[in-house]
């Protein structure tokens, strides 16, 4: 009884990193950058911004992407603002043509100083948040 035990367990440790491995996804990321995101760049993020300048953004998407359909929020986190400290700031429904198989890249621009969350949100899942990244605007 002790050896199959033992066999269990060996057999447990063996197979658990291998079942890892292979359940593991591909999870979304937003990159944000003051200049245009290239090849060369797109390792160096940037979390601060001036008011006024363009931010542009990288949102990268695992290759299982249902939908071609994104929905972009920019929400402003603030304590002084009456309702749970977020202000929807600024939106956005994107197509993603064909080009964009696995990214998307934009700009926008915001004037006010603040801390700020861009969030993302596929169409097949509008209640799932898809990805999100927090910046500030100085």
């Amino acid at each position: 009884m002790k050896h199959l035990v033992i066999i269990l367990i060996v057999i447990l440790a063996f197979c658990a990193p291998a079942f890892a491995w292979f359940s593991k996804k591909d999870k979304p990321v937003i990159i944000f950058r003051s200049k245009p995101i290239t090849e060369t760049n797109v390792m160096a993020q940037e979390s601060e911004f001036k008011s006024g300048e363009r931010i542009y953004y990288l949102i990268t998407m695992p290759k299982m992407q249902y939908s071609r359909k994104l929905y972009l929020q920019v929400v402003k986190i603030d304590n002084a603002i009456g309702y749970a400290g977020f202000n929807l700031v600024w939106t956005r429904d994107v197509k993603l043509k064909d080009e964009y198989v696995t990214y998307y890249t934009d700009y926008f621009v915001l004037n006010s100083p603040g801390m700020y969350r861009l969030q993302v949100y596929s169409q097949d899942r509008p209640t799932k948040l898809f990805a999100r990244n927090e910046f500030w605007v100085k």
